[in-house]
């Protein structure tokens, strides 16, 4: 067969839905139901490729939020909550944005941040400009007012360290106030 989402496999907001019912009843066993819905609640995700999915359940309302996609940006985090806080009565936090920068920008500002770097967990980021624009691996880094660069995938803020000549020798990748560095492995 053709590939279809990744690995071969698709599914519906139904699907998972069923899946978390299952995890939650103990269906899958106690060691999932451990794993997943620790404290009467559920919360995971997942993406690839351009997919992603995220489900949310608690115990003590009964509020169950799946969202399953093909897109790959911060916004189903972002829809999460906003959900929870709606649900509960509650407004939304408006979406925080940063404010960008110009774009795109010159060879020359771009040159030192192209390279491999790899985050702690083994993922390599391949940075490349094309037409006055970084793109990590497949997606674009945008450049922000006040320096930087903000990544529409996830949402993350993404800062440069030079070293001697100018070049990045590491990055810091900081999503929901974490940071992951991700030092230079490669041209």
């Amino acid at each position: 067969s053709g590939i279809v989402g990744a690995g071969s496999a698709w599914s519906t907001a139904r699907d998972l839905h069923q899946f978390v019912q299952g995890v939650i009843a103990g269906t899958y066993g106690r060691g999932p139901q451990a794993s997943f819905s620790g404290g009467g609640k559920l919360d995971f995700n997942g993406y690839t490729a351009g997919f992603i999915a995220y489900c949310m359940w608690e115990s003590a309302t009964g509020l169950e939020v799946i969202f399953a996609g093909n897109l790959h940006t911060g916004a189903p985090e972002l829809l999460g909550r906003a959900v929870r806080k709606l649900a509960a009565g509650e407004a939304p936090d408006p979406a925080s944005l940063p404010e960008l920068g110009a774009s795109p920008m010159s060879t020359e500002q771009l040159r030192p941040y192209l390279g491999t770097f790899v985050l702690a967990n083994g993922t390599r980021l391949v940075i490349r400009a094309h037409d006055g624009v970084l793109q990590v691996n497949d997606w674009p880094l945008l450049p922000m007012a006040g320096g930087g660069f903000f990544s529409p995938r996830d949402y993350g803020h993404v800062r440069g360290f030079a070293g001697v000549g100018g070049r990045m020798e590491r990055l810091e990748w900081e999503q929901r106030g974490q940071v992951y560095p991700a030092p230079r492995v490669g041209e």
